[in-house]
C-alpha cells in the first residue's frame, strides 16, 4: 500500500494543485507494472513552520514486498511526472523521495 505524503508551501502552490499531483501520483502507483499494488492514497500538508522551503516535497513511501522493480518504479515516476507536468503546464517544481519500507502492517483493526 503507497502512503503518498505531500507537503507544500501554500505560499507558492495551491489546495487545488496539490489535489492534481496527489490524485496523478495515486494513479501511476496503482497503474504501475512494478508494484504490485491495489490500494494506494495520498494526503498533503502545509507546515505551519517553514524556512527555505521546497514548493512541493513528495513521499512515496512504499512496503518493500511489493516493489517488483526498484529501479524501473523510480525510471517511470521520473519519466510520467515530466510528461504530466509538461501536458497540465503544472509550473512548480516537485522533490520526489522514494522510501521502500520494511514495516508490517495490520489491516482494519
Amino acid at each position: 500500500m503507497p502512503t503518498i505524503q505531500i507537503l507544500f508551501d501554500d505560499d507558492k502552490v495551491n489546495s487545488e494543485q496539490v489535489l492534481q499531483l496527489g490524485e496523478f501520483l495515486r494513479e501511476l502507483c496503482l497503474n504501475s507494472r512494478n508494484l504490485d499494488v491495489k490500494f494506494a492514497f495520498a494526503y498533503g500538508e502545509n507546515p505551519k513552520i517553514k524556512s527555505n522551503m521546497y514548493p512541493l516535497e513528495v513521499y512515496v513511501k512504499i512496503t518493500r514486498s511489493k516493489i517488483l522493480d526498484e529501479v524501473a518504479f523510480m525510471d517511470e515516476i521520473n519519466h510520467r511526472i515530466k510528461a504530466w507536468k509538461d501536458e497540465i503546464k503544472f509550473p512548480h517544481p516537485i522533490n520526489i523521495l522514494f522510501i521502500p519500507m520494511d514495516w508490517k502492517i495490520l489491516d482494519s483493526i
